[in-house]
């Protein structure tokens, strides 16, 4: 079931403007008359990690302490997520308040869309992913929302997690890459 926020009926494109520009000369954070609505924020789940099977996804630390996220064979280096506002709510929360955004839409890290692997891991991962992610935003409904990871190699298990995901979980649809 959709439900729609009074942040969406009211964003206007000259707050986000006006609160961009502002941060840019000032350092400071806008508080624009209308919310801010950032559309276009990736989350990394804990609840996630090892549900893809060997694909992961996986994080870790080098013995020099570097920290990775794994997804198959692939390592990304040097990004730590862990104490970030791509894994801490807290972090994320007081970010948001600093740089004056009102409301968050949260989905996938890409990495992590998994397009490529067999379809029963990535059922899999796609389920976890939106069961935390649902958690996530239910516990801070006024800030975040959620779009769902979809298992898109198999349109029929796709279409199944998208329900499952709006209609059960309260996400707003599914993002895709």
């Amino acid at each position: 079931m959709w439900r729609r926020t009074p942040f969406l009926s009211r964003l206007s494109g000259q707050s986000l403007g006006l609160a961009v520009c502002r941060r840019m000369h000032t350092g400071a954070a806008a508080r624009p008359a209308e919310p801010v609505i950032d559309v276009h924020a990736h989350v990394v789940l804990e609840a996630t990690m090892g549900t893809a099977g060997g694909f992961g996804p996986e994080l870790g630390v080098d013995a020099d302490g570097t920290p990775w996220f794994r997804i198959g064979e692939y390592y990304l280096r040097g990004v730590q997520y862990k104490g970030s506002p791509f894994m801490d709510a807290s972090v994320r929360l007081a970010r948001m308040e600093r740089d004056g955004i009102s409301f968050q839409v949260l989905s996938p890290n890409p990495l992590t869309y998994f397009h490529y692997i067999p379809a029963q891991e990535a059922v899999r991962f796609c389920r976890a992913h939106n069961d935390a992610l649902a958690k996530l935003v239910a516990d801070h409904p006024h800030r975040l929302a959620g779009l769902a990871a979809l298992p898109v190699q198999c349109p029929e298990s796709a279409a199944e997690e998208l329900q499952r995901a709006v209609r059960e979980l309260g996400l707003l649809g599914g993002g895709i890459g």
